[in-house]
């Protein structure tokens, strides 16, 4: 008998073995259907004839059907569409035949609704080597789409937002190389501006600007990225290698975190070179303006000075000749019509260097406590013989019991009324009524001047007030004059605190012209002034100047008023005749050749002291003449021609006729 080729204990030895197979083989399974039951993912299996074999849980939550409603079915029996179902077989023969997985994405409608799925294929490949079956997995990405397409927008916006940036901006990794270059900032970037993106920085700069500049760039840059810490730089400049231009900038650097979650650097900058060059033509334009209005200055101070060296002579020569012949009716009629012109050719003269220093603000005002009726009247005074001339009828309104204290410069004050009715008796035909009113209005006193002569049109009332406004009607009428007047006047009133205003009804209907001051609370003590110092008594005057001319008229004029002269063309014949006899006065002219009056003033005072008094005599009378001469030594400064009203209060200060005169005061 043969023997049995499987003995009893060898085959419940396999069969134990294959029962723990088996029991492995389960629990494995339990083991991976419990991972693919809980997995977000959805997990199957498809046979070769594209039959689904698996499908977990979650797979088969979103079809909402059971597993046996599924093992055995195609795509488009558990309800694909024909298209969709058509897609997934070709990739599932792809996997076949190519032996490689297939990744794809799309959206399909489930239980859970419309969402986006991403999905994988892969090849089961069997004992045999062969494709028995493809694995899939798929995942539910709608969310994250969602975010991606939210961060896409943002991205969008922002880099729509950069690009739009009216200042150029650039941005930069940690190692110096470029992200991103905005519109505006190309053209800053030269040759290199098509195609920025992955040039590192520094050899960019270097050839733009040379590598001093682009080091110190990039050490800023790398600072910023290390510390965080803002670098801010106002008008950089450099000049660039490649065009040669030299080019402004400011620019501001700040670390900013990049896409991918590392630092980088941003650099917003302005290219500022259009703006720098108008700004220095700006400056250099001012800078020849202010030599323009130096020049302009200059030369009104020579031409004033120039005009008053013949001015001079004539006047003294009139005054001198109208007391000669004080009985002769003609000759004092003669006399006044040559007066009035040189007058007016003086006023004319000071006018020009008035508004010059007024509208610059380099005039100062002498203010004092006065009444501003005396201040009127004294201007009334000054102009009556204008008026009187041309036959008008003058009226004064103003309230002599109350008083219009003002803290005031009465020259000046006197002068802004002097002209406002000069203005009116010039501009008033032959016959007409002027009439002057000084009120108080509260805190403020006005005070209005109204004639009824040729008025002012609409477009004159708006500039009426200008350097140099005239108009035609104006014009024929004016008798002389420059169109300043009127700018002297507001702009006087003005350094008052006050304010000036014209009015008018139109062409014929006359003018009025109103001057709004503020009042003090009270009249000051001794507001009235005083009246006016008496004559001199005969002194012994040195007369000093290189125009004989000049010099012999004035000693004339000083002999005719009784003084004792000595008459002198340089500063070395009047040294000379101090060593002699020491005089009363020196009235000593400045701008002498040789020795000139400054430096004969200085011999003066370290020879005699204060032994006499010596005051200027000249053409020159600005504000920095007057302050020379005092600085050399002077007593006063007078101005060509010489008021003999003023020289006679600086001769009777000397006298002691009017103790509180003094010649300082009388110009500048």
């Amino acid at each position: 008998m043969q023997d049995d080729p499987v003995p009893g204990r060898d085959i419940a030895e396999y069969e134990r073995a294959l029962r723990e197979s088996r029991a492995e083989a389960d629990r494995q399974q339990r083991l991976y259907e419990a991972i693919l039951a809980n997995t977000p993912d959805f997990a199957y299996v498809i046979d070769v004839q594209r039959r689904f074999i698996y499908a977990n849980e979650n797979l088969l939550r979103m079809w909402g059907r059971t597993r046996d409603e599924v093992v055995g079915r195609r795509f488009l029996e558990l309800g694909y569409e024909p298209w969709h179902a058509d897609m997934h077989e070709r990739e599932v023969d792809q996997v076949i035949a190519t032996r490689r997985p297939v990744r794809g994405e799309v959206p399909f409608t489930g239980t859970f609704g419309r969402r986006i799925y991403d999905y994988i294929f892969v090849p089961v490949f069997g004992a045999d080597g062969q494709v028995e079956a493809v694995a899939g997995t798929t995942r539910d990405v709608t969310d994250h789409k969602g975010n991606e397409e939210a961060l896409r927008r943002h991205a969008a916006l922002v880099g729509s937002l950069i690009d739009a940036a009216p200042v150029g901006i650039y941005v930069l990794d940690a190692d110096m190389r470029v992200r991103h270059v905005n519109p505006v900032a190309l053209p800053a970037f030269g040759a290199f501006a098509p195609d920025l993106a992955g040039h590192d920085v520094e050899e960019m700069l270097a050839r733009l600007w040379g590598r001093e500049a682009a080091e110190m760039s990039v050490a800023i840059f790398r600072r910023t990225l290390e510390t965080g810490e803002s670098y801010v730089s106002e008008e950089f400049t450099g000049k660039r290698l490649d065009t040669g231009a030299t080019e402004y900038y400011d620019w501001r650097v700040e670390r900013v975190v990049l896409p991918d979650g590392g630092y980088g650097v941003v650099c917003y900058f302005r290219d500022i070179s259009a703006a720098v060059e108008a700004r220095k033509a700006i400056e250099e334009s001012r800078d020849a303006l202010a030599l323009a209005d130096a020049r302009k200055d200059e030369f009104l101070a020579t031409l004033a000075h120039e005009l008053r060296n013949p001015l001079a002579p004539l006047s003294n020569c009139l005054h001198v000749l109208r007391l000669r012949d004080a009985d002769d009716a003609e000759a004092r009629r003669l006399h006044a019509i040559m007066e009035r012109q040189v007058a007016s050719l003086v006023r004319m003269t000071d006018d020009l260097l008035e508004v010059s220093r007024i509208t610059r603000g380099k005039i100062e005002l002498r203010r004092e406590h006065a009444d501003l009726r005396d201040i009127v009247e004294a201007a009334i005074e000054t102009s009556r013989p204008l008026i009187e001339r041309a036959g008008h009828a003058f009226e004064l309104h103003v309230d002599a019991e109350r008083p219009l204290p003002v803290f005031a410069d009465p020259v000046r004050l006197s002068q802004v009324f002097a002209n406002l009715l000069n203005n009116a008796a010039k501009y008033t035909p032959a016959g007409g009524r002027i009439v002057v009113e000084a009120v108080r209005e509260g805190d403020t006193a006005r005070v209005s001047i109204r004639d009824n002569g040729i008025g002012l049109t609409t477009s004159m009332l708006d500039r009426v007030f200008d350097l140099f406004a005239q108009d035609e009607q104006g014009r024929s009428l004016a008798q002389g004059g420059l169109g300043i007047g009127l700018t002297l006047v507001r702009s006087l009133v003005e350094m008052h605190g006050g304010s000036v205003a014209a009015m008018s009804e139109g062409t014929g209907r006359g003018s009025e012209f109103s001057v709004l001051l503020p009042l003090q609370r009270a009249a000051a003590p001794g507001a009235r002034r005083d009246a006016p110092p008496s004559r001199s008594v005969p002194l012994d005057v040195l007369v000093v100047d290189d125009s004989r001319e000049n010099a012999d008229s004035l000693a004339e004029l000083l002999c005719a008023d009784g003084h004792r002269v000595r008459v002198f063309y340089d500063g070395a014949g009047c040294l000379a005749a101090l060593d002699e006899r020491l005089p009363d006065f020196v009235l000593l002219d400045l701008g002498m050749p040789g020795i000139d009056g400054y430096a004969t003033c200085r011999l003066i005072r370290e020879r005699y002291g204060d032994a006499l008094r010596v005051l200027a005599v000249s053409g020159w009378g600005q504000a920095r003449d007057v302050e020379q001469a005092m600085a050399a030594g002077f007593d006063g400064h007078l101005v060509k021609p010489v008021d003999p009203a003023k020289l006679a209060a600086a001769m009777a200060a000397r006298a002691g006729a009017s103790a509180g005169a003094d010649a300082s005061s009388v110009d500048g």
